[in-house]
């Protein structure tokens, strides 16, 4: 049996039974930073995150159901993130279900 990584989450969404994947975008990019001889790549990763975090805000500003889908499951939405206080299981379950009907 393979060891789980930290930054990956397996999601089962009710839609038709689909299991989905959602990845947690900012532990992904601790873990990656946490590795040993890792440091080249804390200023890229730092420019990566904040580029993600636009794309974030530019999703919500245009909230298309399929994009939202993938904001939430990448965990660029605070309210998918469950270590943040904003989280919202059943809004990302819906919002979810809703890019996938679409």
């Amino acid at each position: 049996m393979p060891l789980p990584l930290m930054g990956y989450t397996h999601v089962q969404v009710p839609i038709e039974q689909e299991a989905l994947w959602k990845v947690h975008t900012a532990n992904l990019l601790r873990e990656v930073l946490n590795c040993p001889g890792s440091s080249a790549l804390r200023i890229p990763l730092s420019i990566f995150s904040n580029l993600l975090a636009e794309v974030g805000e530019r999703a919500a500003q245009l909230n298309d159901p399929k994009l939202n889908d993938l904001m939430m499951r990448l965990t660029i939405y605070a309210v998918a993130d469950p270590e943040l206080p904003d989280y919202d299981q059943r809004l990302v379950e819906q919002t979810i279900a809703l890019g996938r009907a679409k």
